[in-house]
């Protein structure tokens, strides 16, 4: 163990086992209604979408740029589609979509 910095930026170091480090876990705000909107994607058919109705225009655009974040980064681009109008998301399988098991 040794004490490095000065002042406040004085910390603490210890050598541990790798094993002991807690896993990260990517949860943010809009990473529920992601894994759910997959979900349901994942039993809605392909001609169908589904809409989120957000409380104001500036929630569903912050969850608009979040979830298409999300999907391409769990996906891939161009697996799922997301559009907003208003207060409103729409979201649908895109056109590289392929279930989960695939």
């Amino acid at each position: 163990m040794a004490i490095v910095g000065e002042g406040k930026s004085r910390y603490d170091v210890t050598e541990i086992d790798a094993a002991r480090v807690p896993a990260q876990t990517r949860k943010g705000t809009w990473t529920a209604m992601a894994a759910d909107a997959l979900l349901r994607l994942e039993a809605t058919p392909k001609d169908k979408a589904l809409a989120f109705t957000m409380v104001d225009e500036a929630t569903s655009k912050a969850a608009l740029s979040s979830l298409y974040k999300i999907f391409r980064r769990e996906r891939g681009v161009g697996a799922v589609s997301v559009r907003r109008l208003g207060c409103r998301l729409y979201v649908q399988r895109g056109p590289k979509w392929q279930k989960a098991d695939s």
